[in-house]
């Protein structure tokens, strides 16, 4: 759940990049064919890059962290109990993002119902291979796949003609298919605010090509101009359709009259080369995990424990394509932990809690071997973590490229003192013998009460 959570983030931040490079360095240029490619397949290259792997061209040198756990709570009271340490912030993440995620395709369904709606109660014709509705409303005309409408408001003869021949534009070049993509691509990002910016300067493009290439085919420029500027009060009601009056009227008419942009301003998306390359190193080399602040700040002062024996059968990974699980998963490993280990006694009379930071390698076969303590604590403690880890049932194995490989892995386990535990080591101490309890307050009286009587049968 919380790798599917940190993909959806990385490949957000991949587009949000590529938008922003867009943003700065091509919206006001004419190469609108261009620019509609880029931005269809901005999205697709956010959602490739996260799950790129260069390490088999790079060397897996560059892995310098192991990935890291949710850790466990030991404490002291009684029956043991076990806990993870990791809130269940990933759990309430992810239930936001699919509410998110449903209310996005629901938008998305109303809007196609109203489609269908539209054209059960419009009056429709056939003409040049598409079919034509008009309808009752005053809504401004729009195309959908191969539908075109058009409200009642809109006269027939010249008019009608230019506003067609627009929406055919549309239907020719397949711009529907375009905002379709997008909106999928928008229910998976609803929450990623470039994700709805991509999509509307998409349709703005489309509009672009629309408008050039109603131009080229032989309406004067002024006359459509003063068309465009008509019907640009027309409601929008339906976000999947595109309508005639497409906003950012003055943008079109800048457009529309602006000069084609120089060849040599072709060199300005050369500079998304290196931004590419950088959030490739950044998201398929970069395999720190996404661990608690407290044990990240307790990860920095470890000693690396990185294994990487120079035969490539034997490579120990950090990070692969499939990664080890334990039998059951996270929960059913929690559950282990709480059902088998222990607070050392040793550990409880003295005082002692803390983290035990230990190290451990899920073999091809899923076996867990090379245990080892990072940092701990003493008093048993140390000992019991290394043992119950030991004595884990194998995992799932790791794989990479389809083959089961060997995967590291680093967890911590927190050995933590209820305030009962505490009491109780401290009377513990306090006990003359060291292994009997402190005598109770009404015995201690009763013997010095008895004490200090004189002895009857000296005087006699």
């Amino acid at each position: 759940m919380n790798s599917f959570l940190i993909y959806l983030f990385q490949s957000s931040v991949a587009l949000s990049i590529l938008y922003i490079c867009y943003w700065m360095l091509m919206r006001k240029e004419t190469w609108f064919g261009f620019n509609r490619m880029y931005l269809l397949t901005a999205p697709i290259i956010a959602l490739l890059i996260p799950v790129i792997d260069l390490q088999p061209f790079v060397g897996s040198e560059i892995n310098t962290y192991t990935l890291w756990l949710s850790g466990i709570l030991i404490s002291g009271d009684g029956a043991e109990k076990a806990a993870s340490s990791e809130v269940g912030i990933w759990n309430i993440l992810f239930w936001i993002y699919i509410a998110g995620a449903g209310l996005a395709v629901v938008r998305l369904l109303v809007s196609l119902w109203k489609m269908v709606v539209l054209m059960i109660e419009a009056n429709s014709s056939k003409t040049d291979g598409f079919r034509i509705f008009r309808t009752e409303s005053d809504n401004s005309p729009f195309s959908f796949f191969r539908f075109i409408f058009y409200g009642k408001n809109i006269p027939t003869g010249p008019e009608l003609q230019k506003i067609l021949a627009h929406e055919k534009v549309h239907i020719q070049q397949g711009h529907t298919y375009d905002i379709m993509l997008m909106e999928l691509f928008c229910i998976f990002q609803w929450f990623n605010p470039f994700a709805w910016l991509s999509k509307k300067s998409i349709k703005i493009q489309h509009e672009y090509l629309a408008d050039r290439a109603v131009i080229h085919g032989g309406i004067h420029r002024s006359d459509y101009m003063n068309l465009l500027l008509s019907q640009q009060f027309g409601p929008a009601f339906i976000p999947i359709v595109h309508q005639f009056n497409q906003s950012q009227i003055k943008n079109r008419f800048i457009m529309i009259t602006k000069q084609r942009t120089p060849k040599i301003a072709m060199l300005k998306p050369v500079i998304i080369i290196p931004v590419l390359a950088g959030l490739l190193y950044l998201f398929s080399l970069s395999t720190d995990a996404i661990v608690p602040d407290d044990d990240l700040i307790a990860k920095a002062d470890l000693p690396e424990n990185n294994v990487m024996p120079p035969q490539e059968e034997d490579k120990v990974y950090t990070m692969v394509e499939e990664m080890p699980e334990y039998p059951g998963g996270d929960e059913a490993r929690i559950k282990y932990f709480q059902e088998n280990i222990t607070y050392p006694e040793a550990a409880k009379k003295n005082g002692i809690e803390g983290r035990v930071f230990v190290s451990f390698i899920v073999e091809k076969d899923g076996s867990i071997t090379h245990v080892e303590v990072l940092r701990g604590i003493g008093g048993g403690c140390d000992e019991e973590a290394v043992r119950v880890i030991s004595a884990m049932p194998n995992w799932k194995p790791g794989k990479q490229k389809g083959k089961p490989v060997r995967v590291q892995f680093n967890m911590p386990i927190e050995f933590k003192l209820s305030k009962r535990s505490k009491e109780e080591g401290k009377l513990e101490k306090k006990s003359p013998s060291g292994n009997q309890p402190p005598m109770p307050y009404e015995n201690i009286r009763k013997a010095g009460t008895e004490k200090s009587e004189p002895d009857k049968s000296d005087k006699k």
